[in-house]
């Protein structure tokens, strides 16, 4: 039986976050096809079994499933309200669960740490303002031959804005005014125009947080999808180090947990990498606003819908290795991996190629027969035709590793020679001034 993988994102659903412990792995959906729109609760994996079988059952109708505290209310309340119209968004899923937390949560803490995630939003878009300016800063300065303001940085822009009343205040002021003039002069339009336009990418990036052209994705540490990536990246290493002291059948179960982490992880990445490279080049972002912004609108959701559902997972495994670290129970890892198994993110067929597509449906498929058919139960020895498989994905997926490593260095050193490229032509133009 060939497993029913998803088309789209849309189409897996997006995560509800309720409390109550029997709608845990609920996703909300469109019914696909049904006209007029109609809501789909899904309930991934019900019974919790390798067979993976889905409950469905319509979104009104899950209040009189099971009995639901005010917070869940709340929260069906207004999932019911703000998506009657609009299309299902995980990034609006998160502020409407902890918009419900922050004022119905019946634990304190739960309510402070709502109120302080739906307040580092501020800061998030502050720290991708500063970001955007900082290369904005970068252009101008290449362009104009200025090597202090071709080196421009995030921290000292912040300095700069942040200066006490006086001389500093007025030279941070007058590199602002300077990097606008520069902007609204290359795009044709006028600097308040600029600020707004800056201002308006920023709030789309704030998920995401500060964009550093220079740094690795996953060392951001702005923005709850940036460090929600990144969390997914440290689950995989410690996936891997996991892998080297267990048995065979656990390792392997491990591998597959970690094949659907790598390509999930690949996945953000590259639409990391889109938006960096469209805001490379800043004089266009400006200059092509609204075209950008939907651009960076879209990977962001993207995003969202790729990293939806992994945070209960890696939960899971970061209780089970306390417990571990406390009782040096290796067991009480195998079960976690088991768990994460039974309840693994499922890529959609529209974000794979045909290659990762036809492995990953193989894994699929053997996934939920991984505890049947890994062992012979008859004499207990490891399955050599699964584990062989398993273990030509390995090599495969470390070879891919290898591959992405060496792609990057290069397209770090071409970003290098294109800045030093810049910064030279730069530099010749204000001689030829002079």
């Amino acid at each position: 039986m060939k497993p029913t993988l998803p088309d789209t994102f849309q189409a897996r659903g997006v995560l509800v976050p309720f409390e109550n412990p029997r709608l845990k792995q609920l996703r909300l959906r469109i019914h696909p096809g049904q006209r007029p729109k109609e809501w789909e609760a899904i309930f991934e994996n019900y019974a919790g079994s390798e067979d993976r079988q889905n409950l469905i059952m319509q979104w009104v109708h899950v209040p009189n499933w099971t009995q639901m505290a005010i917070r869940d209310r709340a929260l069906f309340d207004s999932i019911t309200e703000t998506f009657a119209d609009a299309p299902l968004d995980p990034l609006v899923m998160r502020t409407l669960a902890l918009t419900a937390d922050r004022d119905h949560a019946g634990d304190p803490t739960t309510r402070e740490f709502a109120k302080a995630r739906l307040d580092a939003a501020r800061k998030d878009r502050f720290q991708a303002y500063i970001s955007l300016l900082a290369q904005a800063t970068r252009e101008c300065g290449v362009a104009r031959g200025d090597p202090v303001m071709s080196k421009a940085n995030s921290m000292m822009l912040m300095a700069a804005i942040r200066a006490t009343p006086g001389q500093d205040a007025d030279a941070g002021q007058a590199l602002t005014e300077k990097v606008f003039g520069y902007l609204a002069q290359q795009a044709k339009i006028s600097p308040p125009l600029v600020i707004k336009r800056i201002e308006a990418v920023s709030e789309t990036l704030a998920p995401i947080g500060a964009i550093n052209l220079d740094a690795d994705p996953g060392a951001r540490q702005e923005g709850h999808l940036a460090l929600s990536f990144a969390r997914l990246d440290k689950f995989r290493e410690a996936l891997r180090e996991y892998e080297k002291e267990v048995r065979d059948e656990a390792a392997n179960r491990a591998l597959l947990v970690q094949f659907s982490a790598a390509q999930f992880r690949d996945y953000v990445a590259d639409r990391l990498s889109d938006i960096e490279q469209k805001l490379s080049f800043f004089v266009a972002v400006v200059r092509d606003h609204e075209v950008v912004l939907e651009l960076i609108a879209g990977w962001a959701r993207d995003i969202a819908f790729a990293l939806d559902g992994w945070s209960d997972l890696i939960d899971v495994w970061d209780k089970a290795q306390e417990k571990f670290e406390a009782e040096k129970d290796p067991y009480v890892l195998d079960l976690a991996i088991q768990h994460i198994l039974l309840y693994l993110p499922t890529m959609p067929t529209e974000a794979t190629d045909a290659e990762s597509e036809r492995v990953w449906n193989g894994l699929t498929f053997q996934r939920s027969k991984m505890v049947r058919q890994l062992t012979n139960w008859i004499d207990g020895k490891v399955d050599k035709d699964l584990k062989s498989r398993l273990d030509a994905a390995r090599k495969a997926e470390i070879d891919r590793e290898a591959e992405e490593k060496r792609a990057a260095q290069k397209k770090r050193d071409a970003q290098a020679a294109e800045l030093a490229r810049k910064e030279a032509a730069g530099r010749r133009r204000q001689a030829g001034k002079r």
